[in-house]
């Protein structure tokens, strides 16, 4: 296991331009207008909601995300190590959104899970942000004296297409962490408890 770590804040890894660049991306997301959100990032069970709470709520999400994401004492990579061969990158804080469901053929068994890791295209890019931050540790002189070499990608890997590429292909999408299956938000943001931890809408749960 691992006995260092880092944790590491957007606006300290980018340039305030490529910083604005991405927090736009992110806010343009969450308007009203833009469907590809519905249609493409997000599970089927969101455009099937005919409340729109679902949708509204993770509309919220984004805002709340696009000003984590800003603050430059609120982490955004965490990196684990200790005496090895890796420089682990983690997303602490993904875009995408997985379902967690009743298997209705069999409701006693174990649920449905469909993660949709990397679903929407956002998280590559953070993990692309990660990974040329990482790769600048592994550069610097300090580590260079201490005989590190970068193995992969590899110095061949180099335009964002081609680290895209990796990342897609190479990285596990989850730090099996899972969360927030019963998120707590208003029952109108799509939430299902309370601040009081009481489900939205019943009794004696």
């Amino acid at each position: 296991m691992s006995n260092s770590f880092i944790w590491i804040s957007l606006p300290n890894m980018n340039t305030p331009s490529s910083l604005s660049t991405f927090l736009s991306q992110v806010r343009s997301l969450a308007t009203p207008t833009n469907t590809t959100t519905t249609t493409t990032y997000l599970p089927p069970s969101y455009a099937f909601d005919t409340t729109g709470s679902l949708l509204s709520g993770y509309r919220s999400q984004l805002l709340a995300l696009a000003d984590f994401y800003s603050n430059p004492h609120a982490p955004s990579l965490e990196s684990a190590f200790a005496t090895g061969t890796r420089l682990p990158a983690a997303l602490l804080h993904p875009f995408s959104r997985g379902t967690v469901a009743l298997n209705t053929t069999h409701p006693l068994s174990l649920p449905v899970l469909d993660y949709r890791s990397a679903s929407n295209p956002l998280d590559i890019e953070l993990h692309l942000i990660h990974l040329r931050y990482l790769r600048k540790t592994i550069g610097s002189g300090t580590m260079k004296g201490l005989g590190a070499v970068e193995t992969l990608p590899g110095e061949g890997v180099q335009s964002d297409e081609e680290v895209r590429r990796y990342l897609r292909g190479a990285t596990t999408q989850s730090f099996m962490h899972p969360c927030c299956t019963a998120a707590m938000m208003p029952r109108e943001k799509g939430g299902v408890v309370g601040a009081d931890l009481r489900v939205h809408g019943a009794k004696g749960l």
